[in-house]
C-alpha cells in the first residue's frame, strides 16, 4: 500500500483507489483513500441544477454539465455567451474628453495626447480638433499608451500644440466595450475594449424613444464595414425616416 504526504506526490506516482493519502490539518496527519477523498471533495459536492440555476452557492463545484444547465440549454445543441453588449444615450456627448495634438511638417500623422482614453488600436473616434487647423473626422487609431494615440489626417501642414475634443456618449452599462463615439446626427461608432478576434459576429442593436413622438430604428452604416475592434451603427426616426440622435440605445454582440 502507497502512502504518501500531498507534497511528496509527484507527475511520476501512480496512485490506486486502495491507497492512503495524508493531509494535515491543524498539525495532526489524518489519512484518507483516494476513492474516499474523490467522494467527500469531488462527487458529494457537485452542484445541483437547483444551485446552478440560481448561482447563489460559492461551495459547490461546477461541471460542464452544470454550466450548460445554469443556462437553461438542457438540449444538445452548443452554448454560445454574449460577447459585449452595451447601452448608451446617443443623445449627447457629455462623455466627451479634451486633449491636445501635434504634426510635424511632411507627414500625416498626428500625435494626440488625451489622458486615459481608453482605447485600443483599431478603435474608431470622431475627433473635433478644436484649434490648429486640423480637419474634424472619424479616425481609426493607433494606440502608443494609455494617454497617447495617432491618426493619419490628410493634410501634411506642421501643426504645434492645439486642442481637440474625443466626442463620445455616455455609457450607462457595458461589458467589453470601451467607448461609444459620434460622429453626425444619429451616427455612432461602437468600440470593443478587447478584440472580437474576427470581424465576422453577429450584433443586434435597438432603440427607444423615451420623449414620445415616433419610434426609433437602428441599423448598420450603410458602406461601412465592421472591424473586429468596432462598428458603425446608424438610428433614424421610424416615422420621417431621417437620421435622429436617441436617448436609450442598446445592443449585443455574439461570435
Amino acid at each position: 500500500m502507497l502512502t504518501k504526504t500531498i507534497g511528496q506526490l509527484s507527475a511520476a506516482t501512480t496512485i490506486a483507489d486502495a491507497d492512503l493519502i495524508e493531509i494535515e490539518q491543524s498539525g495532526v496527519s489524518k489519512y484518507g483513500t483516494v476513492t474516499m477523498l474523490e467522494t467527500n471533495l469531488i462527487t458529494n459536492n457537485i452542484a445541483t441544477t437547483a444551485q446552478s440555476l440560481l448561482a447563489s452557492s460559492n461551495a459547490v463545484l461546477m461541471t460542464p454539465l452544470q454550466v450548460r444547465e445554469a443556462f437553461s440549454a438542457n438540449d444538445t445543441a452548443p452554448v454560445y455567451a454574449c460577447r459585449a453588449w452595451v447601452t448608451f444615450d446617443g443623445s449627447t456627448v457629455s462623455s466627451s474628453i479634451s486633449g491636445t495634438y501635434t504634426r510635424v511638417v511632411g507627414t500625416t500623422q498626428t500625435v494626440c495626447v488625451a489622458t486615459s482614453h481608453g482605447m485600443i488600436s483599431g478603435n474608431v473616434q470622431y475627433i473635433d480638433f478644436v484649434t490648429g487647423g486640423a480637419s474634424d473626422n472619424t479616425y481609426i487609431v493607433t494606440v502608443t499608451d494609455a494617454d497617447t494615440f495617432t491618426v493619419n489626417t490628410i493634410s501634411t501642414s506642421s501643426i504645434l500644440s492645439s486642442t481637440l475634443s474625443l466626442k463620445r456618449c455616455p455609457i450607462l452599462r457595458a461589458a467589453n466595450i470601451s467607448m461609444v463615439s459620434r460622429s453626425t446626427t444619429g451616427t455612432y461608432q461602437i468600440n470593443f475594449l478587447t478584440s472580437m478576434g474576427s470581424p465576422y459576429y453577429s450584433f443586434s442593436i435597438n432603440c427607444a424613444n423615451l420623449v414620445g413622438g415616433t419610434g426609433m430604428l437602428a441599423n448598420l452604416v450603410d458602406s461601412t464595414i465592421p472591424t473586429e475592434y468596432s462598428f458603425n451603427i446608424l438610428t433614424q426616426s421610424a416615422g420621417a425616416g431621417t437620421d435622429a440622435d436617441d436617448q436609450y440605445i442598446t445592443g449585443q454582440v455574439f461570435i
